[in-house]
């Protein structure tokens, strides 16, 4: 499974993407896992008891964050940028 590598507020190294380079919160690392782990945004919605349009603001914030285009690229960027990793338990 997915797993955090850093905690929220920092970046494990400069951004070379042309991201905002701004901290990601705690609250947009626990959704990044849940995309990686291929969840929908109803599904993170529900899970965390929001709307579905907040989730997507809140997914299009992190997308900015991290210099992606779209969903895919997030996760890749999120293992680029060493925010997430592989638990090998």
């Amino acid at each position: 499974l997915v797993t955090v590598l850093h905690v929220a507020g920092s970046r494990p190294r400069p951004c070379t993407c042309g991201c905002t380079c701004e901290p990601v919160t705690s609250a947009e690392l626990d959704m990044l896992v849940k995309v990686a782990q291929g969840w929908t945004i109803l599904r993170i919605a529900n899970s965390i008891g929001i709307p579905k349009s907040t989730v997507g603001d809140r997914m299009r914030t992190l997308m900015a964050k991290l210099g992606a285009v779209d969903r895919s690229h997030l996760v890749t960027c999120a293992f680029r940028d060493r925010l997430l990793g592989f638990d090998r338990d």
